[in-house]
């Protein structure tokens, strides 16, 4: 269903003067239309766009695998060709039939819920015992990672978004913040893959690149919670943002009991050798689900409560191995 007024409406879709339009999900079959017809059923259209996409993906990889770069330079190079740059400029009326604005919609709101899992897993895979094992050397450069662009890219980007490009302010700061967003995040995961690809994981090297890269994601963490907590004291109260501030404690605090325990009791109801029971692997994705949309309610963003919950869970146990294998 979505919004449309009235005057909109085709005459098939009105049902009792109703402002809401009828949006066909699943193809009549390909026999009973014509073939331009079937881009516009939304979960059609979302199967050729994921095929596309890592077909795509998987071509490029076979080439640039063989110069030993990993997966994820293919992937964005996938997204660059299917996006405005590439595409969108030379072939644009594919683009608007392949990637149409509400197509782009139901992809996002897919992305969100990939992204909600990833950082999942980036907690299951972290290990906060690098934290405690961390030195100076390793505090220093995971703060500074991130620190860094926070400093300098916003200082310098809003200068210039407002001085030469003549951006208004507000939009500035959004865009600038949401650039130096990207720039702090290191990814915990993502770094590790990277050294496992190159076999450093294990070296002197290795060991410093995990602990920075995890005391900066950690750091990163807190520092984006504060801004928000900024922006909602601004635009609000100071009443509304403790408020907020109180209820997301609650519910940290709630992860880190409640639902720990609870993942302990699934870890003492699993046999030593005995695969983890799919009810416990259901029980644990609606949980970080509904952390999730609590979270947002609450002021804490959608991806950090399913990171919380992450990190709870205890890292050497096929809990958590079944986890990151489904």
């Amino acid at each position: 269903m979505g919004d449309s007024s009235l005057n909109d409406l085709k005459p098939e879709y009105r049902v009792d003067g109703s402002c809401w339009k009828f949006v066909p999900v699943i193809s009549e079959g390909f026999f009973n239309q014509r073939p331009r017809d079937i881009f516009r059923h939304h979960l059609i259209l979302l199967q050729l766009q994921l095929a596309v996409i890592f077909t795509l993906a998987a071509i490029i990889h076979f080439f640039l695998g063989r110069f030993y770069l990993p997966r994820l330079i293919s992937e964005v190079l996938a997204g660059v060709i299917l996006g405005p740059t590439v595409l969108g400029r030379f072939f644009p009326d594919i683009s608007a039939v392949l990637f149409s604005e509400q197509s782009v919609k139901v992809l996002a709101t897919l992305t969100r819920f990939g992204y909600l899992f990833f950082m999942f897993l980036i907690g299951v895979k972290m290990d906060v015992n690098l934290i405690k094992k961390s030195g100076k050397r390793e505090w220093t450069i995971g703060t500074m990672v991130m620190l860094f662009p926070l400093l300098v890219t916003v200082m310098v980007g809003r200068h210039i978004s407002i001085v030469v490009d003549k951006v208004d302010a507000q939009s500035a700061q959004y865009e600038v913040s949401f650039f130096t967003g990207v720039l702090m995040l290191t990814s915990f995961p993502v770094v590790a893959i990277l050294l496992m690809q190159l076999k450093i994981i294990n070296s002197e090297l290795g060991h410093l690149t995990l602990s920075s890269a995890l005391i900066s994601d950690m750091v990163s963490l807190v520092m984006v919670n504060i801004g928000n907590y900024r922006v909602i004291m601004l635009l609000a109260s100071l009443r509304v943002a403790l408020k907020s501030l109180f209820l997301v404690a609650v519910l940290i605090v709630f992860i880190l009991t409640v639902l720990q325990q609870m993942l302990y009791w699934i870890i003492r109801k699993t046999p030593e050798g005995k695969p983890v029971k799919d009810a416990y692997i259901f029980f644990v994705a609606i949980a970080l689900l509904v952390v999730a949309i609590v979270g947002e309610n609450v002021g804490l963003q959608y991806m950090y409560g399913p990171f919380i919950l992450g990190l709870t869970v205890p890292t050497g146990h096929p809990l958590a191995s079944t986890l990151i294998k489904n």
